[in-house]
């Protein structure tokens, strides 16, 4: 009995056209291009960002600043004298509680 013939090309993978290595657009291998937006829209939003984490930057320095700001204003008034002025400093800052040195507006404002 005869071994049959096959021939090589009738197992292959179908070749492109043109005969070159690319892949097809449709192909798996290749990840889609994600959408693009305007260049206008993309600079607006970029100055948005920037804006609100200057401003959250700007909000948390003056957060934080506020009772130091008021500590060294104590450190060189005549109310410390004596011994450890840092400490007398703190604690005539935070006399009225934790939140004592956000309160600069007062009632006779």
């Amino acid at each position: 009995m005869p071994a049959p013939s096959h021939s090589i090309t009738e197992n292959a993978p179908p070749c492109n056209d043109d005969a070159s290595n690319e892949l097809e657009a449709t192909s798996p291998m290749i990840p889609p291009t994600p959408p693009s937006m305007p260049p206008e829209l993309e600079e607006s939003i970029l100055v948005a960002y920037r804006s609100v984490g200057i401003g959250t930057f700007g909000v948390v320095m003056r957060f934080i600043g506020m009772p130091l700001e008021k500590i060294a204003l104590f450190m060189n008034s005549s109310q410390v004298t004596g011994a450890n002025p840092i400490r007398q400093s703190v604690k005539l800052t935070f006399a009225g509680g934790a939140m004592a040195p956000y309160r600069v507006v007062g009632p006779a404002s």
